[in-house]
Order: C-alpha cells, then structure tokens, then sequence
C-alpha cells in the first residue's frame, strides 16, 4: 500500500516504513506510528555522501565505486541512523547517471527485500554510522 505525504495513518496500522529517494526529513511523531520504526534505501555507502543526491556527486567527483545501504530513519537529520546492510557497487569508467540510477535501482530493491524479509536479524546486526567518516552529497 502506497501512501501520500504526509502520510494519514493510524499507530500500529503498518509495522514497518519505507522509503527510497525521499527529500522530506520524516518528524517522530510519523516515525513512531510504526512499530519496527522507518527504513531508508540510500544511494551511497554510507557514511559517505550523506544528502539528497549522493548518485551525482559520486559520478561528479570521480568515484570508481559506490554502493546503497539500507538504513533506520532518525527524525531531524537526514541519513544518519543505524545501518541494517550495504552493499558496494563498481562505477563504469564511461557509465552515465540514468544507467548507474537504474543498476543502483535494481540492486537497492534486491537489497531492501532481503532486510523486509530478515528484518530482525539485520536489525539485530544493525551498525551505527560514524561522523568522522561521514561526507555531504547535498
């Protein structure tokens, strides 16, 4: 089930959220009306490029590799919650945005099934992001 922004549902009504790409930073009082919390697919291995486009600026600056992790949302800062899996990905030496978006599409879908499915295992696992190795994609 799909929702719009902000989304209008009751606490408990869906275990867990989703989101991919999103460019709202997501307050606690919607993060709390899920029980297991809020997920992220974020197009960076984080630390690294932390920010809303991550997929330009590692093709901007020249990064031969870069990956997805799929993370916990934390309200009032964007991309800086636990990390349940990443996964890193070659950049091709002549590889344009759409056709790396698209690989990093198909892998971060693959990757977010994969935590949905096992969730409290790789919750369980969960990393904490470090700010020392932490860089902007803003």
């Amino acid at each position: 089930i799909l929702h719009e922004w902000p989304p209008n549902i009751d606490t408990g009504q869906f275990d867990l959220g989703v989101v991919a790409s999103f460019g709202h930073l997501i307050p606690s009082k919607i993060i709390n009306r899920f029980p297991l919390g809020m997920i992220n697919v974020h197009g960076s291995l984080l630390p690294k490029l932390r920010g809303a486009a991550p997929i330009i600026h590692a093709l901007k600056e020249g990064h031969t590799k870069t990956g997805l992790t799929i993370m916990k949302i934390k309200p009032k800062k964007f991309d800086i919650g636990d990390m349940l899996l990443a996964q890193s990905l070659e950049i091709g030496e002549n590889e344009t945005r759409p056709e790396l978006t698209h690989r990093m599409a198909v892998l971060g879908g693959e990757l977010l099934m994969k935590v949905v499915k096992n969730y409290d295992e790789y919750n369980n696992a969960r990393l904490p992001q470090t700010d020392q190795e932490s860089t902007l994609a803003p």
